[in-house]
């Protein structure tokens, strides 16, 4: 069996390219004890590849939008994109491979998907029977992402409606393992203190949640535009803007993961580079999902959420001059909201932001906006 993609069938775009659905997931195990232990060894060695793997494309993204310049990063991305290209054609390891390259060399979807892709391969071993190695698999991949970002329950979440609604036990314990490691890298951290919104403040963060939403819906429409005319051409032309986007804006080299950081910590943010974020950046993305590339849109969409709901907050607080509006907490909310709305899963949009930001006080105003994003994404794709 194959699923084409995360969530498609909730009209949402897919967090990555398709994995295949395990076929004996829900067959008995019997090497329980053995299984955990492996599962903790596993998720230590996956999770310690993804801290690497984050350490060294932040440095590479630093190093490139500050030093080299925008002419070469626009060669890099072409030879890396037919590299990468000639790479995904090969089978097996080559997949995971194919993706470093994009990402190394500057594609904007985000690298997490490299590690769910070495996560399905664990199911090519012999050692263990088919039902354990995809709990295997399945845990691999809540380890991967829980350790790239820090959000155990939004990873857990994903795998319980992506793949599968059993083995809860042994994805939240690959899980937790991933995050522990996430923490003892990078320390405990807090984007406040924020806050407690209160009624008006939390109407305009559901207001700016329902103006993602539609926002969202328009994304996915563009991007399943795209898809319908998907070839080599289209995948010519989508190199061709990222590189001359990049050319012009070097800042938009690679994933954004500094960006997402700086988006939200609202650390040496001006105005010019939320819009960049937010407009360029999220052209980089519709251009390089609509063509396929591989790829996770977690990473990406999370910046351009954060940023999208810092520009949207300062319009909102023109309009209500007298209602209080953190830009911090309006970063979270609109991380959350576009995640919601992007890939219509609005209970892991809402984990992932509060786990990220670790604020107690922005539970009501994240989880209202993600819902409110959902119902609008909802509602607006119904009608385009």
């Amino acid at each position: 069996m194959k699923l084409p993609a995360f969530f498609s069938h909730r009209e949402g775009l897919p967090i990555a390219d398709g994995l295949p659905v395990p076929p004996y997931i829900h067959q008995p195990l019997k090497r329980v004890g053995v299984l955990c232990l492996c599962i903790v060894l596993l998720s230590t060695v996956i999770g310690a590849a993804a801290l690497l793997l984050l350490e060294g494309l932040l440095g590479l993204e630093h190093f490139a939008t500050n030093i080299v310049p925008g002419i070469a990063l626009a060669a890099l991305i072409v030879a890396g994109a037919l590299a990468a290209g000639w790479l995904w054609k090969k089978t097996g390891w080559w997949k995971p491979l194919s993706q470093l390259v994009y990402s190394v060399t500057g594609m904007p979807l985000g690298p997490e998907g490299i590690l769910l892709k070495v996560a399905v391969l664990l199911r090519l071993g012999r050692s263990f029977s088919s039902a354990e190695k995809d709990v295997l698999a399945v845990s691999a991949i809540a380890a991967g992402i829980a350790a790239w970002f820090g959000t155990p329950l939004a990873a857990a979440v994903m795998v319980w409606f992506s793949i599968t609604r059993r083995r809860t036990g042994y994805v939240l314990l690959a899980a937790f393992t991933g995050a522990a490691l996430h923490y003892a890298w990078f320390g405990p951290r807090s984007l406040g203190p924020f806050e407690m919104p209160g009624a008006a403040a939390t109407g305009v963060y559901i207001l700016l949640g329902l103006l993602m939403g539609i926002l969202s819906g328009l994304i996915v429409r563009a991007v399943q535009a795209l898809n319908m005319f998907s070839g080599r051409y289209l995948s010519i032309a989508a190199v061709a803007l990222i590189a001359v986007l990049v050319c012009l804006k070097p800042l938009l080299f690679g994933p954004g993961i500094g960006l997402g950081r700086q988006a939200l910590t609202l650390e040496n943010v001006t105005l010019s580079l939320l819009i960049n974020i937010a407009s360029y950046k999220l052209i980089t993305l519709i251009a390089a999902a609509g063509a396929r590339f591989p790829g996770s849109l977690l990473t990406p969409f999370a910046a351009v959420g954060a940023a999208s709901g810092v520009l949207t907050a300062l319009w909102l607080q023109s309009l209500f001059s007298t209602v209080p509006l953190n830009p911090s907490l309006a970063a979270v909310v609109g991380m959350a909201a576009m995640l919601g709305g992007v890939t219509r899963l609005p209970l892991m949009a809402a984990l992932f932001a509060l786990e990220i930001s670790w604020q107690p006080a922005a539970i009501a105003p994240v989880a209202l906006a993600s819902l409110a994003a959902y119902a609008a994404s909802t509602v607006f794709l119904r009608r385009l």
